[in-house]
């Protein structure tokens, strides 16, 4: 694989990893409403969740034999609002960079050796409404293994995904991991593994779980690994001041009528 300038994978969209099957089983009751209530909060993430901003810090690097060849650290505001189709997307605010003595800059901009996004709406993906008929659930106390039916029937589209997630008393998702083979990652734009850690975060008086902490790598050529680490904090309501002159023109923020 190529070395890209800024490589930047999706980290939750419909993943593809190395086939692990999941033993049959039939779902008991509980385990009908523990799914039930993970594909409730896959949908509010995905249709319920408003625009936010939260406080992110990165670290990109890239390791080779357990080395770090490059590396750029940097803080900035991410802000996820929803498109005119409703979709939730991120998008980052002013950053500021550390860059380390490997990494060149250009344009003011660090070349980083991974930027993943997707962490936000796209965590609880593999609990969907539409793809639990897809998928294959072990529950067993605290810890929920997947995997998906093989073959797929249509409409399904996540062929030989693996994963796990471990939930808290009440049955969120506190944890999940889930890797793919790197044909995939390269084929799909995804990091070939990713690990998330959510947390609950209030917004107009609803509980959403979002990401707190990312985890997301990505193999090359010559025992090369892309790193992306991220930690989320201050998460609140994203809101916009606009001003309206005499006129009816609206005045862009900072500028005088």
């Amino acid at each position: 694989m190529g070395h890209p300038r800024n490589y930047t994978p999706a980290l939750f969209a419909i993943a593809i990893l190395s086939c692990c099957c999941l033993p049959a089983f039939s779902q008991s009751a509980h385990d009908r409403q523990l799914l039930a209530h993970l594909s409730s909060a896959d949908d509010d993430l995905r249709h319920k969740l408003p625009n936010f901003s939260c406080d992110e810090s990165v670290l990109s690097e890239e390791v080779q034999h357990g080395k770090v060849r490059r590396h750029a650290t940097f803080t900035a505001t991410i802000r996820a609002q929803r498109n005119s189709k409703g979709v939730l997307e991120e998008k980052l605010g002013t950053q500021i960079y550390d860059v380390g003595v490997f990494s060149a800059i250009f344009h003011h901009v660090p070349s980083l050796p991974i930027y993943v996004i997707g962490g936000f709406t796209q965590a609880l993906a593999y609990f969907s409404a539409a793809d639990q008929p897809c998928m294959q659930y072990k529950i067993s106390g605290s810890r929920i293994d997947f995997a998906s039916i093989s073959p797929q029937p249509p409409p399904c589209t996540n062929s030989n995904t693996t994963g796990f997630a471990l939930l808290d008393a009440d049955g969120n998702v506190i944890h999940l991991e889930r890797t793919v083979t790197q044909e995939t990652a390269v084929a799909r734009g995804q990091a070939q593994f990713a690990a998330v850690d959510l947390a609950p975060v209030a917004f107009n008086n609803q509980l959403f779980r979002l990401s707190r902490h990312v985890v997301a790598e990505m193999p090359a050529d010559n025992g090369v690994i892309r790193r992306f680490t991220a930690d989320f904090s201050h998460c609140k309501l994203f809101t916009a001041t606009i001003t309206v002159s005499p006129t009816g023109n609206v005045i862009p923020p900072g500028r005088n009528p």
